[in-house]
């Protein structure tokens, strides 16, 4: 009877682990527009311009929502911006933080009349189950103001929080064959 209570402890205890083991790097890309200001450090955006108008992945419900974009300086050494997805009614907002800025040209970041930065940053989303995930950014204005800001998120590479997750489903296969093992000596028993 004691390797029954044993057996039944541990299939338990992979029951309860089972929603811990739900983190997942968020996956997808997000393309966003708007309207900015711009100087040669800096770009201030409009925060009411900023939408969604590319989405897949786990940002494919983002389509066409309202995108708070914040306002950053060029240079690398200073904090930057983080950008905000306004998510449907009652959904968890998902953020891009910026952490590092690269350029091109003799700015480096501004090319003629246009901005063109890129850089790498980390992805947030405040629903349960998801865990930090890296990821990339591109963003190019002109002179005209308008915001073309695209983000791809990159779960493995430099992601400390890459590491490997079991899958739900393998900790419930587990789960019910412990307890089917249990079950069956607990039979074995009571028939001998």
């Amino acid at each position: 009877m004691n390797k029954i209570a044993k057996l039944l402890s541990l299939a338990a205890l992979l029951a309860a682990s089972a929603p811990l083991a739900l983190a997942t790097p968020i996956t997808g890309t997000i393309g966003l527009a708007g309207s900015d200001t711009w100087t040669t450090n800096s770009i201030t955006f409009n925060p009411t311009t900023g939408f969604v108008v590319l989405a897949t992945g786990d940002f494919s419900g983002l389509l066409f929502q309202q995108a708070n974009l914040g306002s950053f300086t060029f240079n690398t050494a200073a904090a930057h911006g983080i950008v905000l997805f306004a998510t449907p009614a009652g959904s968890p907002t998902v953020t891009f933080t910026i952490d590092t800025i690269t350029g091109s040209g003799p700015n480096p970041m501004i090319v003629g009349p246009n901005v063109a930065v890129s850089g790498t940053g980390v992805f947030h989303d405040a629903a349960p189950g998801f865990t930090d995930t890296s990821g990339t950014f591109t963003l190019s204005t002109t002179g005209t103001g308008l915001t073309s800001f695209s983000l791809r998120s990159d779960p493995v590479a430099g992601n400390p929080n890459a590491t490997p997750t079991p899958e739900p489903s393998s900790l419930i296969l587990l789960g019910t064959g412990a307890l089917s093992a249990a079950g069956a000596m607990f039979r074995k028993r009571r028939i001998a």
